[in-house]
């Protein structure tokens, strides 16, 4: 018996392979702006790229329909996606002393990153509705707040 990955399991696949791609496209467009500052500096790039694409696509893929829609929510997107991937390039910084990411591809990545997947929900909209609580169980405090 063989199990598919259903409609969620490819749109967070599509997702990954979008953030990806955005800091993949910030790390090239450092490279060509900065130059060949990049290649001497200290440590590898490609552990702090991927870092940041793969915090990128979890800060985007696990908050159900939080900000594929509105101008003002994608900024929200934008900002906690930058935001959390500030926090984790120096958590590993501090613990790990892996040379961080640098700003421009931070910043350049969650923009590129947001946007792309932005496109992916434009391109194939998702047909089903997503919201509320599901409240599992029961006890007097659900008594209490249904009725």
């Amino acid at each position: 018996m063989s199990r598919t990955l259903g409609r969620d399991g490819w749109f967070a696949l599509l997702d990954l392979v979008a953030c990806l791609a955005g800091f993949g496209a910030a790390i090239l467009g450092e490279w060509f702006w900065i130059g060949p500052v990049l290649a001497h500096r200290p440590g590898t790039w490609v552990l702090p790229w991927l870092l940041s694409a793969v915090v990128s696509w979890l800060v985007t893929v696990f908050p159900e329909r939080q900000w594929h829609e509105g101008v003002r929510l994608w900024v929200g997107g934008f900002l906690a996606v930058t935001g959390t991937n500030l926090l984790v390039q120096c958590g590993v910084t501090y613990v790990f002393k892996i040379p961080p990411a640098s700003w421009f591809l931070i910043i350049a990545g969650s923009i590129l990153s947001i946007t792309l997947t932005g496109l992916i929900r434009f391109c194939f909209p998702d047909d089903t509705v997503r919201a509320g609580t599901l409240l599992a169980g029961s006890d007097r405090l659900i008594d209490e707040l249904a009725g």
